[in-house]
C-alpha cells in the first residue's frame, strides 16, 4: 500500500509515526483518520497495551492483536476491530501468524486492488500500481478483503462472501512517468491539450449541433429548476467556473457549495434539483458524503469525476467522466480544465434538454 512512512495525523511527523504501525505479530498501514482514538486509547491502555507512539494507527494494531490472541483469524480479528473504529480509514493489515496474507478494507478512504502474475497489489489510487496491473478492483465502503498470492476474495459489511468485478484501466503506464521532465506538475501543465480533446472527444454530434453524453439518460435533466454543486479544493474552483457557464447559457439557477459543509447543513431540496458532485478521484470523502445526504433528500444525482467506477461514479445515477489520465501533481492542472469542459458540455446539454 503507497502510505507507508507518512506523516501522521495524530502526532508530529517522525519515525515514530510512521508507518508501518506493529503490536507484536501485527503491521498495520492506514490512510485516514480514528475519530474515537482517545476513547479506544483508554481502553487498550487499561488492557494492559503500551503505545510508542502519538498515532491513531497504533490504536488498529492493538486492537487487531488482542483480537487474534483472542483465537480469532486475521480477517474476522479486523472485522472485529472495525466494528468499534469510528472514522475514515483505508487500510492494510498483515500478521506473522498467517504469513502471506494481507487483509484491506476501506470507509470513505481510496483504496485500490489489482491482480499481477503470482502477486496481488493494494494502493490509494490507481497511479501507484499502474505498471504492474491493469485490472483494478474497486472495494465498497466496509468491505474486507483478503489478498492472498494471487487469489482476491471479499466480503462485504454484513460477512457475506461477494464478487466485486475487475474494471480494465486504459490509461498508458507512461502517463504516470515524469517522460522527460523535470517534474509531474509540468508534464500535466503541457498535457492540457490533450486532456481537453479527450473529454471532449465523441461527446457533439457529427453536426455539432448537439452534445451527446455517454452516461447521463436524454430526459435526465427534464424539470430540473435548479442545480447544486458540491466539490472540494481544485474541484471547487473548477465547479465555480461551472456555475457561471450553467446560468450564462442554460438559464438554470446555480449554486456551489464546500462538500465539507454541505453535508452538515439542512438544506431545502427536492426533485426538481439536480446534485453535481465534482471529484478527480472520485473518492472524495466529503463529496462523496454530500452526494449521499443529496440522494437521501430525494435530490437527483450527477457526477463528475476522472475514474471511471470510483465510488462516486456509481453512486451517482448518471456520471461524466473526464478524460484526465493520471494526475500525478498535488496541485492540480490538467484535471481541473477537464473539469471545466466537463461543465462546457453539461452546460450546452442543458439548454437543449430543457423543456422537451
Amino acid at each position: 500500500m503507497n502510505d507507508g512512512d507518512r506523516w501522521a495525523t495524530h502526532g508530529e511527523p517522525s519515525e515514530r509515526n510512521a508507518h508501518p504501525q506493529v503490536s507484536g505479530p501485527v503491521s498495520v498501514v492506514h490512510n485516514g483518520i480514528v475519530e474515537n482514538c482517545r476513547e479506544l486509547k483508554d481502553e487498550l491502555s487499561a488492557a494492559g497495551y503500551e503505545f510508542c507512539s502519538d498515532t491513531d494507527t497504533e490504536i488498529i494494531s492493538h486492537m487487531i492483536r488482542d483480537f487474534t490472541e483472542k483465537g480469532n483469524s486475521l480477517l474476522q480479528s479486523a472485522q472485529k476491530a472495525f466494528e468499534k473504529i469510528e472514522g475514515s480509514y483505508a487500510v492494510a493489515v498483515m500478521s506473522d501468524a498467517e504469513p502471506g496474507k494481507v487483509v484491506v478494507t476501506r470507509r470513505f478512504s481510496p483504496l485500490v486492488i489489482a491482480c499481477g502474475e503470482g502477486e496481488c497489489f493494494v494502493a490509494s489510487d490507481i497511479p501507484a500500481i499502474l505498471p504492474y496491473a491493469r485490472e483494478f478492483v474497486f472495494l465498497e465502503d466496509n468491505d474486507f478483503a483478503v489478498l492472498d498470492g494471487n487469489v482476491i476474495s471479499v466480503t462485504d459489511v454484513n460477512g457475506e462472501v461477494v464478487e466485486r468485478s475487475a474494471v480494465a484501466v486504459d490509461w498508458d503506464s507512461s502517463a504516470a512517468e515524469k517522460s522527460g521532465y523535470r517534474h509531474y506538475m509540468l508534464k500535466e501543465i503541457f498535457e492540457q491539450p490533450q486532456a481537453i480533446f479527450d473529454t471532449l472527444r465523441g461527446r457533439f454530434t457529427a453536426d455539432m449541433g448537439e452534445v451527446v453524453l455517454e452516461n447521463v439518460d436524454p430526459s435526465f435533466l427534464r424539470g430540473t429548476k435548479r442545480i447544486i454543486i458540491a466539490a472540494c479544493g481544485t474541484s471547487y474552483h473548477a465547479s465555480l467556473i461551472g456555475k457561471y457557464m450553467i446560468e450564462e447559457v442554460a438559464g438554470v439557477n446555480t449554486q456551489v457549495e464546500l462538500a465539507s459543509e454541505f453535508r452538515y447543513r439542512n438544506p431545502v431540496a427536492g426533485p426538481d434539483a439536480l446534485f453535481v458532485a465534482v471529484s478527480q478521484s472520485g473518492e472524495t470523502a466529503d463529496t462523496s458524503e454530500a452526494l449521499l445526504k443529496a440522494k437521501n433528500l430525494g435530490m437527483n444525482s450527477l457526477g463528475i469525476t476522472n475514474v471511471m467506477l470510483s465510488k462516486i461514479s456509481r453512486e451517482s445515477d448518471c456520471v461524466i467522466t473526464t478524460k484526465a489520465g493520471p494526475e500525478i501533481g498535488v496541485a492540480s492542472t490538467k484535471s481541473f480544465t477537464a473539469q471545466v469542459m466537463a461543465f462546457y458540455t453539461l452546460n450546452i446539454h442543458c439548454p437543449l434538454k430543457k423543456g422537451r
